[in-house]
């Protein structure tokens, strides 16, 4: 990260991280290092500056988000229209960006415990049995899939469909897709979910 004049810290400002070996450096060659904690998003804009600038303070440079499906519920709309809710994605854009602002990257666990919508049981040509997904506990939009994702690609495929959209989803306050914000250095796909 750099200190520009403004006091803005461009995080990014030396490419994509990547690793040499067993320490991590960016793709022009600058080695780093990461102190990271596991650090929900604040509910108001003041609290979350107030969080940011105290981490910044004492060198934290990345935050854990667990989980961004917490933060932004399940995916709403019909299959093949589907989109966040507006405002609990706004909450998130100006998070990420206030710890960009402050030269602290972000890992995001996308799930735990994801959550299927009803018409994801069969939306991608499978066939889960009706038994099945009926069996599974409510919460809220679906239906807790923790442990089948593992074994059923439709659930897999769902899961995909929401890290995708997110993924180039725009931010305002960045101006960059997620995909391509040097400042999300980890997407973590999955979280303690399996079977075994």
């Amino acid at each position: 990260t750099v200190k520009l004049a403004n006091g803005i810290v461009d995080v990014g400002v030396h490419g994509v991280l990547g690793r040499n070996g067993e320490d991590f450096q960016f793709a022009d060659g600058t080695p780093v290092k990461f102190w990271g904690i596991g650090g929900l998003m604040a509910e108001t804009e003041q609290r979350q500056l107030l969080r940011a600038r105290f981490w910044a303070k004492h060198g934290i440079n990345m935050v854990r988000q667990h989980t961004v499906e917490d933060v932004l519920g399940s995916l709403q709309g019909p299959l093949g229209a589907r989109y966040f809710d507006a405002g609990k994605l706004d909450k998130l854009d100006k998070w990420f960006a206030i710890l960009k602002e402050h030269g602290i990257y972000m890992t995001w666990s996308i799930f735990y415990h994801f959550v299927a919508l009803p018409d994801q049981v069969s939306s991608q040509g499978g066939n889960i049995p009706d038994e099945l997904y009926a069996e599974l506990p409510d919460r809220g939009a679906g239906k807790d899939v923790y442990g089948l994702v593992c074994l059923v690609e439709e659930y897999q495929d769902a899961e995909w469909e929401y890290a995708n959209l997110l993924l180039n989803h725009v931010n305002p306050y960045t101006g960059l897709a997620y995909k391509d914000d040097p400042a999300l250095a980890v997407v973590e796909c999955r979280n303690e979910d399996s079977i075994f």
